[in-house]
């Protein structure tokens, strides 16, 4: 299932790095790559919680599976668009909002 989660990740940032700008660092480029892939298995943090704290394996309505926080994320990516401000930042949050929104919608 992990595998699942991770491919949307991997295209999302195969195919943005299109735009990425060539002034970007490589230690930039790792941390969108990163925010890419992690952002597709972050939201199973709930699950290590409930097993390590609650003593079962499921999924919960922790933050990390509300579609809530991925609107709001995706909120802020369309106000830097707007502003055309910050084009690393607003890489950033656009691929964790694709990753994380990819995971609600695979579960």
């Amino acid at each position: 299932m992990l595998a699942a989660h991770l491919v949307p990740g991997y295209f999302s940032a195969a195919t943005s790095q299109l735009t990425w700008s060539p002034d970007w660092s490589k230690p930039q480029r790792t941390l969108l790559w990163v925010a890419a892939l992690g952002s597709t298995i972050v939201p199973d943090a709930d699950v290590v919680y409930n097993t390590l704290f609650r003593g079962f394996f499921n999924h919960t309505t922790l933050w990390t599976h509300s579609i809530f926080v991925y609107l709001g994320l995706g909120l802020v990516w369309f106000l830097l668009r707007a502003w055309k401000r910050w084009p690393y930042l607003q890489t950033l949050v656009g691929l964790v909002v694709i990753g994380g929104m990819s995971h609600l919608l695979l579960d």
